[in-house]
């Protein structure tokens, strides 16, 4: 009898040994590739759990994460934490070198083709297209005299905008940068030079310095209103900024107008909104930050809330967004700024401590606190610059 209870006690053990193995199984045995060609890497992934503890071959920790990239074979122990019982789990991955004859080496990528002039999405910012006209003689000049006379035309013409009795000239005119500059004049330098692109795009100088450059009629450009064309969104700009052209600037509606366009513009001479893969100019980031801060929020022409405002720019944005503020107090003035989503979860701090007077622009990467990419969606600054609350929305798009 005796040794019918132990045999009975001995199978019931085995039975929950056998249980408990496959519950740990569940609760922590990672997925991926069993092997590994030389020089590669594959990524193993834990189930769900509430953490995660990954040691390697010799038995030290090195991920916290729920995937990680592995580059050498060996054998993997991840730990995952279940809270409903105070445990850790664990489970081992053994990866192991793989056959020669099945790492071949991958495939030659396909002959990279240049895209049509009607859909190129290469443009050059305002900033570039001045540096054209000011370098004429200069050897880092890419566009000679003759080119920006072609230009000159293209844009006089494409544009009911614009008439110069000399098309370069007036061209070149345009584009001249200035802090004293109003906010139309800043927003027809930078429709100007979108007009440029689309030159660019038609005729013999798509290709400088090695490097195609250029906007085609057909690009798509993304706002936040949806998905336009660079060709559309030009004839609509014209149009609205002829009847903007006597408005006074002073009322608000008509600046709100200049400061969309110019922000649309703005975006487009930057890549954003725009499907391009195309490396973009280095800009005069300083100047063009300047420009951008005295057209959305920080000139003369707008009262003082305006002016102390943070301003998003790019807003649409895609990966990252910078803030343009004024601290008007001639001491400075503290300044504390972060960024919520739409459930009042803090995202990323941005700015604390004493900035002094004058115009500043900070920058979000458009990741949270955890270093994740933020989702698509609204998000808003908050905070404070000096006694004056400040708050603005912005919008990442995929």
């Amino acid at each position: 009898m005796s040794m019918l209870r132990s045999s009975l006690r001995g199978a019931l053990f085995s039975v929950a040994c056998v249980a408990y193995a496959a519950s740990a199984r569940a609760q922590c045995e990672p997925t991926g590739p069993t092997l590994i060609c030389p020089d590669s890497s594959i990524t193993l992934c834990a189930p769900n759990a509430a953490g995660y503890r990954w040691t390697d071959t010799n038995g030290a920790q090195f991920s916290t994460s729920q995937c990680v990239t592995i580059t050498a074979p060996g054998t993997y122990r991840i730990y995952t934490y279940d809270p409903g019982i105070d445990m850790w789990w664990a489970c081992s991955h053994t990866v192991s070198l793989a056959p020669p004859e099945s790492c071949l080496p991958p495939p030659p990528p396909p002959p990279r083709i240049d895209p049509t002039p009607d859909t190129l999405s290469c443009p050059r910012p305002a900033s570039w297209w001045t540096k054209q006209c000011l370098r004429q003689g200069n050897r880092s000049q890419l566009l000679d005299a003759e080119e920006l006379e072609v230009v000159g035309n293209f844009v006089d013409e494409r544009s009911e905008l614009f008439s110069w009795e000399q098309s370069r000239a007036g061209f070149c005119q345009t584009l001249r940068h200035s802090d004293l500059t109003d906010l139309r004049t800043r927003t027809h330098r930078q429709f100007a030079a979108v007009l440029a692109n689309l030159c660019a795009s038609g005729s013999s100088m798509t290709r400088r310095d090695g490097r195609l450059f250029g906007l085609g009629e057909g690009a798509a450009f993304r706002t936040f209103f949806g998905t336009t064309t660079v060709g559309a969104w030009v004839d609509a700009a014209d149009q609205e900024l002829m009847q903007l052209r006597g408005a006074r600037l002073k009322d608000k509606a008509v600046s709100a107008a200049y400061r969309r366009l110019f922000g649309e513009a703005w975006a487009i001479g930057h890549g954003v909104g725009l499907d391009t893969e195309c490396p973009m100019a280095p800009s005069d980031m300083e100047s063009e930050d300047s420009s951008v801060m005295a057209a959305l929020g920080s000139d003369a022409d707008t009262d003082s809330e305006m002016r102390i405002a943070a301003v998003a720019m790019p807003n649409p944005f895609h990966g990252s967004t910078r803030f343009a503020f004024t601290v008007p107090d001639a001491s400075g003035a503290e300044v504390e700024m972060s960024v919520f989503d739409v459930a009042g979860r803090r995202m990323a701090s941005l700015a604390r401590g004493r900035f002094p007077v004058g115009s500043h622009v900070v920058q979000w990467d458009g990741r949270g606190l955890d270093g994740s990419r933020a989702r698509a969606g609204m998000y808003f600054l908050r905070g404070r610059i000096g006694q004056v609350d400040v708050t603005t929305s912005v919008m990442k798009v995929e």
